[in-house]
């Protein structure tokens, strides 16, 4: 089967791409003729996805959107796997090129800040469905910034997107949660799928031999009241690490102990929860945070307890069920829809 793969960039960006990482070779070992789309070839400081050396490829930002569209053509795809791109102009001409299917990794087409929250309040889940009257809740809601330029151009975006989901010949979503959000959007429930990710990635070697039973708090120099909480996923201000940080003071009065925090991963907050971090730091002796971009080793210990999101971004391929726990550990998952 020839696969057409479309998604904005031909780099690790997120979480979205790390799945494609992981999907793209293991399709093409299954014998599928794979082809990539992508709108560009960024950010440059991120490293590529992983393509065989068959691998069929187009780039919209070096050639004409004819020439591009063009070039897909003749090669034929019997299926269009979309993931997530910018511009729905482009989307709207690809997708009448061959039976598509949507992996719908967030909102699209159903939110105009693509939050689906609202953050006054009280920030709880928006359970509208996409429409006009959605610029009604934008600013008293503040459900996104407060320039009505960006609120006017990202309402014209998702309604482009939301007037293309029923040219889809189906939609995939991996929780439940997103599948009732297409439901309610009015699409079909034989055309919306919840399917657990495709691959597995391979465990990080340096965890696989990773001896847990060697490891105490004492071995790795951590005093015997300090707890320890790790916050894993995408830094976001939906994903509740900033509550996380902002509770710390009172967490560490609480228990009469130090408390160290360690914040694995990235996203738009990461900044203002690396300020927060340092003003808990300066301003109260006994808690502690910081940042890490790697902290499997952290995972591995025995004596730790982990307060992450309801999805494990740099696990993007296995629910958090599936991740391998260290048994004396406590994990609670922040809900969020």
């Amino acid at each position: 089967m020839r696969i057409l793969i479309a998604n904005w960039s031909a780099r690790q960006a997120g979480g979205a791409e790390t799945y494609l990482d992981e999907l793209i070779p293991s399709l093409a070992s299954r014998g599928h003729r794979i082809g990539f789309l992508c709108e560009t070839d960024a950010p440059a400081d991120r490293p590529s996805l992983t393509f065989p050396p068959d691998v069929s490829r187009w780039t919209a930002a070096e050639s004409s959107r004819p020439d591009v569209l063009a070039g897909i053509a003749s090669w034929r795809p019997h299926v269009l796997f979309v993931h997530q791109l910018q511009d729905p102009g482009f989307e709207e001409d690809l997708v009448k090129l061959a039976p598509a299917i949507l992996f719908a990794h967030d909102y699209h087409g159903t939110c105009v800040s693509g939050g689906k929250a609202f953050k006054f309040p009280a920030v709880r889940p928006c359970r509208r469905r996409f429409g006009w009257q959605c610029l009604l809740h934008y600013y008293p809601h503040r459900c996104g910034g407060l320039n009505p330029i960006t609120m006017t151009r990202c309402y014209r975006t998702e309604r482009s997107r939301n007037r293309l989901l029923p040219r889809y010949a189906a939609i995939v979503t991996a929780s439940e949660h997103m599948r009732r959000e297409f439901l309610n959007h009015g699409m079909a429930a034989q055309s919306v799928r919840k399917l657990t990710h495709f691959v597995r990635p391979q465990r990080d070697e340096t965890c696989e031999s990773y001896d847990t039973t060697a490891v105490t708090p004492e071995a790795i120099g951590w005093p015997e009241r300090e707890i320890h909480l790790l916050f894993l996923g995408r830094m976001d201000y939906l994903k509740g690490g900033r509550l996380l940080l902002d509770t710390l003071p009172r967490v560490a009065a609480a228990l009469r102990s130090r408390v160290h925090v360690t914040m694995a991963g990235d996203g738009p907050d990461r900044s203002a929860w690396e300020r927060k971090g340092k003003q808990i730091q300066s301003g109260n002796a006994g808690s502690h945070a910081k940042r890490s971009r790697n902290c499997f080793a952290e995972l591995t210990c025995s004596s730790c307890r982990a307060y992450g999101p309801s999805r494990l971004a740099r696990w993007g391929s296995r629910p958090a069920s599936a991740v391998s726990r260290p048994s004396r550990s406590t994990w609670v998952e922040f809900r969020n829809g």
